[in-house]
């Protein structure tokens, strides 16, 4: 899955792992961009729920750079 991506964005999937709460714990402004990027589809889980793929569009890079 993470075959391509630069080292921000296997990171930014790491966290995603860690599950919402743990990542938001490290990274205050994460919890928001989440929520911004569910709102806008680009977070979707499998048919299990187990996991989450964010795909990481250049708004969503732009935002991590940002700090937003």
């Amino acid at each position: 899955m993470t075959g391509g991506l630069s080292p921000w964005q296997r990171a930014a999937l790491r966290r995603l792992s860690l599950g919402p709460a743990v990542a938001s714990a490290k990274h205050p402004q994460f919890a928001a961009l989440e929520r911004r990027c569910m709102a806008r589809g680009e977070i979707v889980e499998d048919s299990a729920g187990a996991w989450k793929y964010w795909t990481i569009t250049h708004a969503g890079r732009q935002a991590l750079q940002a700090g937003q």
